[in-house]
């Protein structure tokens, strides 16, 4: 129990195996003044997930005290500090509001933790593999025991590694941890993949893991558009090309030829390239848009393609 003074309390549960049930804690609201304090109102600031049972009376007299029955619900899969508020407001003035919080720190039964919490990245039709590891809580009878198998979705694969690491924690829990590494198969095109894998218990309970990564674009341009005046046709522009796994690359050509006044950049090998490009303003007055292809000797993409925009100008 913490009190701040000013018509505040708290109290702690510290920690807590959250597994789905309802914390409980009665407050006391207490009259140190020389006359009856009338309650006007009860709010739980967290309505969802938390409440303010039937108070023991409306009038608490001078020296006398009101019991406050709250209540905090506990849903969990990873770790938490989770507050309830509850306000309390009366007629009198020492103070007129109070306020009751109730803290818990939440650990999970099962909790998966992938690892840094990020989505991995992976180049273009490269293989690669990452650790989750497996958390599960027990006191006593109550929790969760670690998974006996593992399976996964092809092309996913999946295995447990190591042996089962077993620790107290916070002197109340037994914590047990198996790692499983999930191997995931190279990609030919870009974008978010998906997949699962399954943890499995006796009894036939199972427990399905969404498992996604990042293939990204092997070539990164900028700007993606680019988006010039009639005016500023013959005007230098300048490009950005470079690798997103910085490696390096040649640039072979740029085109069509046809549009480019002036096209330079360097022929070395190199993770990013800087290009500074000039416009045929008799070419491409006319053009509302066309694409500039840019010739790489990347196998993975050896075409980069820029989307050129011409914008229509005030007089």
């Amino acid at each position: 129990m913490k009190s701040k003074g000013g018509g505040y309390e708290e109290y702690s549960f510290g920690p807590v195996l959250a597994r789905g049930q309802t914390l409980r804690h009665d407050f006391l609201l207490r009259n140190s003044t020389r006359r009856a304090i009338r309650i006007l109102g009860s709010t739980a600031t967290v309505p969802c997930c938390s409440e303010i049972g039937a108070l023991s009376r409306d009038v608490v007299p001078p020296g006398g005290q009101c019991l406050i029955p709250t209540a905090m619900k506990v849903l969990s899969d990873r770790y938490e500090r989770k507050r309830a508020g509850f306000i309390i407001e009366t007629d009198g003035n020492h103070p007129k509001v109070s306020t009751f919080v109730l803290v818990a720190d939440l650990y999970p039964g099962l909790e998966i933790q992938n690892p840094g919490d990020q989505t991995l990245t992976l180049p273009m039709n490269r293989s690669g593999r990452y650790v989750l590891k497996v958390v599960t809580r027990r006191i006593g009878e109550e929790g969760e025991v670690p998974p006996e198998w593992v399976d996964a979705e092809l092309p996913l694969r999946a295995r447990f590694i190591h042996g089962i690491q077993t620790t107290l924690e916070n002197g109340r829990f037994t914590a047990s941890r198996r790692d499983v590494e999930v191997e995931l198969p190279p990609c030919d095109h870009s974008g978010i993949q998906r997949g699962s894998i399954t943890l499995g218990w006796p009894q036939g309970r199972k427990r399905s893991i969404g498992v996604s990564w990042i293939v990204p674009v092997p070539l990164e341009i900028r700007p993606r558009n680019l988006a010039i005046s009639v005016d500023e046709v013959r005007r230098p522009q300048c490009i950005t090309v470079r690798s997103c796994d910085n490696q390096p690359f040649r640039i072979k050509t740029i085109g069509p030829l046809d549009f480019l006044a002036e096209a330079s950049f360097s022929r070395e090998a190199r993770s990013s390239h800087e290009i500074t490009i000039r416009f045929v303003r008799e070419r491409v007055a006319n053009c509302r848009e066309w694409t500039m292809a840019i010739e790489t000797d990347r196998p993975d993409e050896p075409t980069a393609r820029l989307r050129v925009f011409i914008i229509a100008t005030m007089d």
